[in-house]
C-alpha cells in the first residue's frame, strides 16, 4: 500500500490515539463554529503529547467570507499549519454523497470539484514533507 486514509472520532478513545500515533499526518477537520474550534484543540493537544504532525482543515464554510470564517482560520492558524484551500458548503458535496459519488465524479468542472482537487495537491505536499520528517521523529 502507498497510501491508507482513516477517518476516526476526534481526540479521545483508542482508536483515534492508535491512528495518530501511526500516521504520517493527521488531518483535523473543523467547521468555523465555537464548538468545533473548542475540539480541534483538544485534537491539537493529543497530537502535541505524542509528536505527531498534523494540519488543521476549515471545512464547510458559508459560500460568504464571513467573520465567523475569518475568526476560524486565525483560531487555527493560532494552533498550528491550516491547510489550503478552505472547503466551502456546497450542494455538490451533499447531492455526490447522496449518489454514493465524489464530487470530481458528479460534476468534475464545478467549484467543488476544484476544491477537492486544490486540497489534494495540499495534501500530497504536506504528506510528503511529514513522511520526509518522520524518521526523525520515530528516533528521537
Amino acid at each position: 500500500m502507498t497510501l491508507v486514509l482513516l477517518d476516526t472520532p476526534g481526540a479521545e478513545g483508542a482508536a483515534s490515539s492508535a491512528a495518530m500515533q501511526a500516521a504520517d499526518l493527521s488531518i483535523v477537520p473543523s467547521r468555523p463554529s465555537l464548538f468545533d474550534l473548542w475540539a480541534s484543540a483538544r485534537a491539537r493537544t493529543a497530537l502535541t503529547e505524542i509528536g505527531a504532525k498534523f494540519v488543521f482543515l476549515l471545512n464547510q464554510c458559508p459560500p460568504a467570507q464571513t467573520a465567523r470564517v475569518q475568526d476560524g482560520v486565525e483560531a487555527l492558524e493560532e494552533m498550528g499549519e491550516l491547510i489550503s484551500p478552505l472547503i466551502l458548503a456546497r450542494v455538490d458535496y451533499q447531492d455526490a454523497a447522496r449518489r454514493g459519488r465524489g464530487v470530481t465524479e458528479l460534476n468534475p468542472s464545478g467549484a467543488a470539484a476544484q476544491e477537492m482537487r486544490g486540497l489534494w495537491q495540499s495534501i500530497k505536499r504536506r504528506l510528503a514533507q511529514a513522511k520526509a520528517e518522520r524518521p526523525a521523529r520515530d528516533a528521537a
